[in-house]
C-alpha cells in the first residue's frame, strides 16, 4: 500500500521566509498568523478526557504490557507493542532522541504517543491504542500543545493508506502532503 504523510503547521515564519522577499516581513506576518492558526484549530476547543503527560526519559514497563494485552483482545491484527519490543525499538535506540506522551487516568495507562524532533519538526512514530478514538484525540491534542510549548514548526505523521486514524488527524487540521512512498 501507499504511505501517506500528514502535517500540521504550528509556526509559519520559516515557511513564509521561503515565499516572501523579506525575512523581516515573514517574521512579522508569521507572528500575526500563528495565534490565529492556534485559535482556529480544533484542539483549542477539545476537552481532554484523560491526563496527557510528557514522559522523560522514555522507558516502557509492565503498564505497556497490560495496555497491549487489553487492546489485542479487541483487535484481529496488531503489531507487537509489548514493553520489551518498545524498549528495543525506541528507548534503547540511540539513533535519535525520542519523546513520549502518555494518556492516563490516575495511574492507569490508556495510551501513548511516541515522537522524535528534528530540525523543528516533530514526527509521530507510534500512537496507541488503535480503535480508541477518545484516547487518540486526546493524544493528538497533547502532541499539538507539546509542539507549541517546544516552539516547533510543525507536527508530521506517516500512515499506511486507509488507516482509520487518518480521519482523526484531518479532524485536527493535519493536511495530506504530496510526498508518499510505498510499503511492501
Amino acid at each position: 500500500g501507499r504511505m501517506r504523510r500528514y502535517a500540521r503547521v504550528l509556526r509559519t515564519a520559516n515557511y513564509l521566509k521561503r515565499r516572501l522577499p523579506s525575512r523581516a516581513v515573514a517574521t512579522i506576518t508569521g507572528a500575526a498568523i500563528d495565534p490565529l492558526l492556534r485559535l482556529a484549530g480544533r484542539e483549542t476547543r477539545h476537552r481532554l478526557a484523560l491526563e496527557i503527560r510528557s514522559v522523560s526519559p522514555v522507558r516502557f514497563d509492565e503498564r505497556y504490557d497490560h495496555l497491549f494485552d487489553d487492546a489485542a483482545d479487541r483487535s484481529r491484527v496488531m503489531g507487537d507493542s509489548y514493553a520489551q519490543y518498545l524498549n528495543w525499538r525506541y528507548a534503547d535506540n540511540h539513533l535519535y532522541e525520542k519523546h513520549a506522551l502518555e494518556a492516563r487516568n490516575g495511574r492507569r495507562l490508556h495510551g501513548y504517543l511516541l515522537f522524535v524532533v528534528q530540525d523543528g519538526v516533530a514526527s509521530i512514530k507510534d500512537i496507541f491504542p488503535p480503535g480508541d478514538d477518545l484516547t487518540t484525540r486526546d493524544l493528538i491534542v497533547g502532541m499539538l500543545r507539546e509542539g507549541r510549548r517546544r516552539r516547533l514548526e510543525s507536527v508530521s505523521v506517516t500512515t499506511l493508506e486507509n488507516n482509520p486514524m487518518d480521519r482523526l488527524f484531518r479532524e485536527f487540521g493535519f493536511r495530506l502532503r504530496p510526498d508518499g512512498s510505498e510499503m511492501f
